[in-house]
C-alpha cells in the first residue's frame, strides 16, 4: 500500500481516478487546437475565408508610408521582432512600438518624436480625451503600458 492511499483513503484515490478517466474522455471530444487551425486554411472549412460574393469587410481607401526614423530603427534591430502598432484617430496620430513613435498620419509635418523605455516593454497604449470645465482647452491623454523585461 502506496503512502497516499494510507493518507488519502481508499475513497479519495477512487474519486481521483474517476475525476481523471472522465477529464480524460472530455478531452478526447474536444478539437485540438493545431488541428483546428489546420482545417481552417482549407477552402472547404466554414470559416476559412470570407465569401467572395460579400462585400469586403475593409476598404482600403489610401495608404501612408511609415515615417523614415521608424524604418531606420526597424531595419537597425536586424528587421526581426515584434512591431505593435496602431491609430488614434481623435489625435490624427498612429503609433508603432519598436520603441514608441507617435507621428501625424493624416498630413506629414516631419515630426516623429520617440518615447525610449530601455528597462521595459511597450505592450499597450491607449487614448482618452479630458475635458476641464473651468477652461476651453482639450486635452487628450496617450497612455502608455509597460511590462518589465
Amino acid at each position: 500500500m502506496a503512502w497516499s492511499d494510507e493518507i488519502l483513503g481508499p475513497d479519495v484515490a477512487s474519486a481521483g481516478l474517476h475525476v481523471s478517466d472522465y477529464i480524460c474522455r472530455d478531452a478526447s471530444g474536444i478539437l485540438d487546437l493545431e488541428e483546428g487551425l489546420e482545417a481552417s486554411r482549407y477552402t472547404s472549412h466554414p470559416y476559412s475565408s470570407h465569401p467572395k460574393e460579400w462585400p469586403p469587410i475593409a476598404e482600403v481607401v489610401g495608404t501612408r508610408e511609415l515615417p523614415p526614423m521608424l524604418n531606420e530603427r526597424y531595419n537597425a534591430a536586424g528587421g526581426e521582432g515584434t512591431a505593435l502598432c496602431g491609430i488614434f484617430p481623435e489625435i490624427r496620430r498612429a503609433w508603432a512600438s519598436v520603441s514608441l513613435f507617435l507621428w501625424r498620419f493624416g498630413k506629414w509635418d516631419g515630426q516623429c518624436p520617440e518615447y525610449t523605455c530601455q528597462e521595459q516593454a511597450i505592450c499597450a497604449t491607449g487614448g482618452d480625451e479630458y475635458t476641464c470645465s473651468q477652461c476651453p482647452v482639450h486635452i487628450y491623454l496617450v497612455k502608455i503600458l509597460l511590462l518589465p523585461k
